[in-house]
């Protein structure tokens, strides 16, 4: 066991020598976990491939290698609890929804339940994931559920439809600077509000530090540069909610309470 051990470290150590020296913008990252050694291949976090092409199954093995412990997966219920008691306080109703990057399918799965959705769909560049929930959808029979194995820049750009409410969870990270600032405009058209979330660069360090978990595919940004994005065509509104500019102003918003809008 030592020998085999040491052997590893060896081979880690040649192959570290040799990528150092041809500097090559892949990552690799080492886990010894009860005697086992993996070798994980990831992105730069600042180039590499963006996300808009989707990822290969080994993406969601080890992203997702327990997704009942990860944001909008384990914790959906409450997302849409929080998101459905929002829009009743404000009686406005939602009859439409769209998921960007859809993954494995939680939200689309919730979302059916907290809402009387007439028309759903569903926006997922990776064939893996798309083709999972594809059979999920023909299992149950969905009518109202339409999926796209796309990106979501693709979509927006080639399709046509506006939703109430569009979902956007741990997808920005993984666009380019390019993707993303054609994207936004175009998204502001097509939903009347959007929930959001994406990792910012110190969040990005504390998945490092309390979870141990990096993440090679995401690009490291600031508040400030998504903030900045964002605000041209969107209004924060609440807690990852936000308010389309295209649809809606302070005239014409269905929130109250307009101290809350910047």
């Amino acid at each position: 066991m030592i020998d085999e051990v040491l052997s590893l470290y060896f081979i880690y150590g040649a192959i570290s020598g040799y990528l150092e020296k041809v500097k090559i913008k892949g990552q690799i990252c080492l886990f010894f976990y009860e005697g086992f050694f993996m070798v994980k291949v990831g992105t730069k976090e600042n180039g590499g491939v963006s996300g808009e092409n989707g990822f290969s199954e080994d993406y969601w093995a080890s992203n997702y290698s327990d997704p009942e412990s990860m944001d909008c997966i384990g914790n959906v219920k409450e997302h849409f609890a929080y998101l459905s008691s929002l829009f009743n306080l404000e009686v406005i109703e939602i009859n439409s929804m769209v998921d960007l990057g859809f993954g494995l399918g939680a939200m689309i799965k919730e979302g059916r339940k907290k809402f009387a959705l007439k028309k759903i769909c569903g926006v997922e560049p990776s064939f893996y994931a798309f083709e999972t929930m594809e059979k999920w959808k023909s299992k149950y029979g969905i009518k109202n559920l339409t999926l796209k194995n796309m990106g979501m820049a693709q979509w927006l750009e080639k399709t046509k439809g506006k939703y109430d409410l569009g979902l956007c969870n741990s997808v920005l990270q993984y666009l380019t600077n390019k993707e993303l600032e054609e994207a936004i405009p175009l998204l502001s058209r097509r939903v009347k509000f959007l929930y959001l979330t994406v990792p910012t660069d110190v969040e990005l360090d504390f998945q490092i530090r309390d979870h141990k978990f990096k993440d090679y595919y995401a690009r490291r940004r600031t508040r400030a540069f998504y903030q900045k994005l964002l605000k041209k065509h969107f209004t924060f509104i609440s807690n990852r909610l936000l308010e389309s500019r295209y649809f809606f102003d302070e005239e014409t918003t269905l929130f109250t309470n307009l101290l809350y809008r910047f």
